[in-house]
C-alpha cells in the first residue's frame, strides 16, 4: 500500500500532537505538515502534495470551512476532512456544499478517525457515528 501523505490543521498543539500519535501507529499514514490555521495550510500546500488534509472547523484567521472552500477550489483532487467539536446539521450542509469527503467529530477521534481516512482514501464519503446516532436525518451520502 502507498503511503498516505497528511496535512494536519488545528490551532490547538496538543490536539495535533495527539491526533499525530494517533496517525503514527500506521505505517502508511505521513503527516507531512502541521498548520494552526487555514491560512498556513494554503502555504504548505504550495509547498507539497498531500493526498489529505485534516481540518478543524475553528482556526484563528482563515478557519476550516473557509480554507476547505479554497483548497477545493485550487486542489480539487485533495481529500478533506473536517475536525470538529460542532454537531449542528448547518455544519454539515456548508461542508457538502464545499465538497469534503468527510465530517469527524472530536469526541472520536481514534479509531474513527483512522476509519474515516481509510474510507475517504478510497474514495467514499464519512460522518461520525455519534454525528448520525444524533440525527438520523443526515443523509450520509450527501456530505
Amino acid at each position: 500500500m502507498e503511503t498516505y501523505r497528511i496535512i494536519l490543521a488545528d490551532d490547538h498543539p496538543i490536539v495535533r500532537q495527539g491526533i499525530k500519535n494517533l496517525l503514527s501507529e500506521n505505517p502508511y499514514l505521513e503527516v507531512i505538515g502541521e498548520a494552526a490555521d487555514g491560512h498556513e495550510v494554503m502555504e504548505l500546500l504550495n509547498k507539497s502534495q498531500p493526498n489529505l488534509i485534516l481540518l478543524d472547523i475553528e482556526m484563528p484567521r482563515l478557519g476550516g470551512l473557509k480554507a476547505a472552500y479554497e483548497i477545493k477550489k485550487r486542489y480539487p483532487q485533495v481529500k478533506l476532512l473536517i475536525l470538529t467539536m460542532h454537531k449542528e446539521d448547518s455544519y454539515l450542509s456548508v461542508a457538502q456544499g464545499i465538497g469534503v469527503e468527510g465530517f469527524v467529530l472530536k469526541y472520536d477521534v481514534d479509531q474513527v478517525l483512522l476509519d474515516a481516512i481509510e474510507v475517504v482514501s478510497h474514495g467514499g464519503m464519512f460522518i461520525s457515528p455519534l454525528l448520525q446516532s444524533q440525527d438520523a436525518n443526515v443523509d450520509v451520502r450527501k456530505i
